[in-house]
């Protein structure tokens, strides 16, 4: 059973506000005004973290948001179906490096047990508004050295979770949301077992071992986009009233956030099979006189002596092993 905690705020403190996007404005020049007026100073080391919300219209988005409906006292779909850290703000946005863990990753998945499912991507996956309707910058009072940056001859918070599968399995998160989003064998809702979200539950256990506790109202694991917000959006009140740094948050939410849509398969028309008749008749006739004009085929022949095919295969040189992770997610640890 899933336990959720509810705040006893009655409303979201000032910190959380909306932000209407404009009519002809992307997600990266919204988010680049968010920036700037949140305080990002690009000549300065960054003090805060930035989280990324988004909420997508595609099956693999609306399967996501349907999930997090039981942690919503209403349950309707959430807003949001991935959440990602943006590690490093480029001069031009879009090439802005991202941690994430998608379902559905830029570069396909490689072999996510080498950094725990840990991936790397840009922003301008997300810049299309139309494909991703619903944004949120959240500023997060921990500064981004505390958990990229080596510290005292130790590696980072994310190198460590990259190689220590014993605190969170993420790749066997993945294989269990991808089994329930695809609607494979029994796989049922895995935030009802308590299992997060992999994109969130990443970024819990690398905040939360810097410092700062982004799911207040979870007793369990159940790490997931909707858990931040109502986290910004309801409990802030109880962080301000204890002195301590709070999230400062944006968002825009669109009416056509895609969770009436449906999904109809393509459709084919078939030729009428008399139209056809004489297309047909005329390529085989074609077919056979190519065939008659053309030498027999050469048959293939076995090897003299079964050594003599051992050989050859000895002989064949073995593939060149590769590093199986994408350009980003390499990236990303040679920026820590």
């Amino acid at each position: 059973m899933l336990t959720v905690r509810g705040s006893s705020a009655l409303d979201p403190v000032e910190q959380f506000q909306q932000a209407d996007r404009g009519v002809d404005e992307d997600n990266l020049q919204w988010v680049q005004r968010q920036l700037d007026e949140l305080g990002h100073d690009p000549d300065q080391p960054p003090e805060a973290t930035w989280l990324l919300l988004v909420g997508g219209t595609s099956i693999y988005d609306f399967r996501l948001r349907v999930a997090q409906s039981h942690l919503r006292h209403d349950m309707t779909p959430s807003h949001w179906s991935h959440a990602a850290l943006i590690s490093t703000v480029d001069p031009a946005l879009g090439d802005s490096l991202l941690l994430e863990t998608s379902l559905d990753p830029q570069e396909g998945f490689q072999v996510p047990s080498m950094f725990n499912g840990v991936q790397g991507a840009t922003l301008d996956r997300y810049a299309d508004p139309a494909q991703y309707p619903n944004v949120a910058l959240i500023k997060v009072p921990v500064g981004p050295d505390m958990w990229l940056g080596d510290l005292e001859n130790q590696k980072s918070i994310l190198g460590q979770f990259a190689e220590q599968r014993v605190a969170v399995d993420v790749p066997s998160l993945i294989l269990e949301w991808l089994g329930f989003v695809w609607g494979a064998g029994t796989a049922g809702n895995p935030i009802l077992s308590g299992h997060g979200i992999p994109s969130a539950a990443v970024i819990e256990s690398l905040i939360g071992a810097a410092g700062y506790d982004l799911c207040p109202g979870l007793d369990s694991a159940a790490s997931s986009p909707e858990a931040f917000w109502q986290t910004a959006k309801w409990w802030q009140a109880s962080v301000e009233s204890l002195s301590l740094p709070t999230l400062r948050t944006r968002y825009f939410t669109s009416a056509q956030d895609g969770s009436g849509s449906t999904v109809t398969p393509p459709t084919r028309k078939r030729p009428a099979a008399k139209k056809a008749a004489p297309a047909k008749k005329a390529a085989a006739a074609k077919k056979g006189a190519a065939a008659k004009k053309a030498p027999a085929a050469r048959k293939r022949t076995a090897p003299e002596s079964a050594a003599e095919g051992i050989v050859d295969l000895i002989r064949t040189s073995p593939p060149q092993l590769r590093m199986q992770a994408s350009k980003y997610t390499q990236e990303l640890f040679r920026r820590r």
